[in-house]
């Protein structure tokens, strides 16, 4: 009787282990490919010299378990900031949002009324004066601006510190770029800008081509918070619609332009908002997590945003550094990749796909074996450097994230870095390869149009 019985219960133990990997295969091939990395992990560290307490590296998705090393510990952020400030600027705005810019015209007065649109650069500006000739307008007395325009000629091309744009900054760029009359070195300029255009898009935009062709007068610029024009009958009034933020948002991450995403930050509300939004974040998918974190003080969050780029900044005196952990940034991506999923676009419209697109990753992880399987974004900031990302695998997409802070040589982090996601690749089973062809990124997609 008793052999019966305990055949019975062998039986039954052997179906609930089968029925535990059917319900969820994926757990077991994490747990094998966990140990695969973590010891690739522990190798490379130990090559380069590095302190693993100091460093940390994990991968999430699939059964949901995080595998890697240090994965709850205290790390600075640098430019993967950006993937979070982009999770927020979707999650808040949508990714199809556009920023809008309004423009009021009468008798040789113009005002314009913002939108916050972050990219009011060199080629944003160029592209109103042509719009606006177009409309036959060509010799101004007045420009008024209000608070939501801020121009920087050089904001594209910015990779320098937090900068804040003054009305004062302001008043001079759309002097000096809408005065035509006045164009000296912008002559090159602007024909440079035409011919760094596609043919195609030239004529979508209905762009002035020939400089010769091209007039505009200015007199004053001011600032003026209210429309001096509304009461007018006869205003004008035209609209410029941005591209989507999906296309700012991918530009920004593939070049890591961090006046853009200062700028996005401050309009979502700054530092306070941030918080207001991912405490519930937190909430939601770390209710518990004081308790396992590492290398936190008993008051600190467990995410933190200064800024939206990843620089630092100042409070009290003291630096402050974006700061996280390994197992919430890769829950993050994951989230903003099921995001997108809900609004119809995928993660590689939004983050850099390394070997297709240049920027940070011009001279990284360009290998044919590599192309089109991942998504990622760099940091790079005084003694941190950073990757973290999506790579696409036969077991579905996995999420990671690599640390190194302290003690790291810049050089040797981004090896040991290119090193892992090699590894990854060849631990996990092929993936499928994204369909994706990159694409001209201008911040306009629609001619200026007239607004009745």
């Amino acid at each position: 009787m008793k052999s019966v019985n305990y055949l019975l219960a062998m039986a039954i133990f052997s179906t609930l282990i089968t029925i535990s990997l059917w319900a969820d295969p994926g757990a077991e091939v994490d747990r094998r490919v966990g140990d695969k990395l973590e010891k690739s992990w522990a190798s490379l560290l130990h090559d380069y010299q590095f302190n693993p307490q100091q460093q940390s590296f994990c991968v999430g998705g699939g059964s949901g378990e995080v595998i890697g090393s240090e994965v709850d510990r205290k790390v600075r952020l640098a430019s993967v900031s950006k993937l979070i400030t982009s999770y927020w600027a979707i999650s808040k705005l949508g990714s199809g949002h556009r920023f809008a810019t309004n423009i009021y015209y009468h008798d040789g007065q113009l005002h314009l009324q913002g939108g916050d649109d972050p990219l009011l650069a060199k080629r944003k500006i160029f592209f109103l004066v042509s719009q606006l000739n177009n409309w036959g307008i060509t010799n101004l007395k007045r420009i008024t601006f209000d608070s939501r325009i801020k121009v920087f000629a050089a904001a594209e091309d910015y990779l320098g510190t937090v900068l804040t744009v003054t009305k004062s900054r302001t008043r001079v760029n759309l002097k000096d770029f809408f005065d035509r009359s006045n164009w000296n070195k912008l002559k090159a300029s602007y024909n440079s800008f035409i011919a760094s255009l596609p043919a195609s898009l030239i004529d979508q935009l209905h762009m002035v081509r020939d400089l010769e062709l091209l007039e505009l007068k200015v007199g004053k610029v001011e600032f003026s918070q209210s429309n001096p024009l509304a009461d007018h009958p006869k205003t004008e009034r035209y609209l410029h619609l941005s591209s989507l933020l999906s296309r700012y948002l991918k530009f920004m991450n593939i070049v890591s332009n961090n006046f853009v995403a200062d700028q996005i930050f401050g309009q979502l509300g700054g530092e306070q908002e941030f918080d207001k939004f991912i405490n519930k974040f937190m909430l939601q998918h770390f209710p518990n997590y004081q308790a396992q974190r590492v290398g936190f003080k008993q008051d600190d969050r467990s995410i933190k945003l200064y800024t939206g780029s990843g620089l630092n900044s100042r409070q009290q005196e003291r630096r402050v550094d974006n700061y996280a952990t390994c197992r919430v940034i890769v829950k993050i991506v994951e989230q903003l990749r099921e995001l997108l999923d809900t609004q119809g676009r995928d993660i590689w419209q939004l983050v850099a796909v390394p070997g297709a697109d240049g920027g940070t990753f011009r001279q990284r992880l360009r290998s044919p074996r590599l192309a089109k399987l991942m998504v990622a974004k760099t940091g790079t900031l005084y003694h941190t450097s950073a990757l973290a990302g999506m790579l696409s695998t036969g077991e579905g997409d996995r999420y990671f994230g690599i640390f190194h802070q302290k003690d790291w040589g810049a050089a040797s982090a981004k090896i040991i870095q290119n090193k892992m996601v090699v590894k990854m690749v060849d631990t996990f089973t092929p993936g499928s390869r994204f369909n994706y062809t990159p694409k001209f990124f201008f911040p306009a997609d629609t001619p200026l149009l007239p607004v009745k």
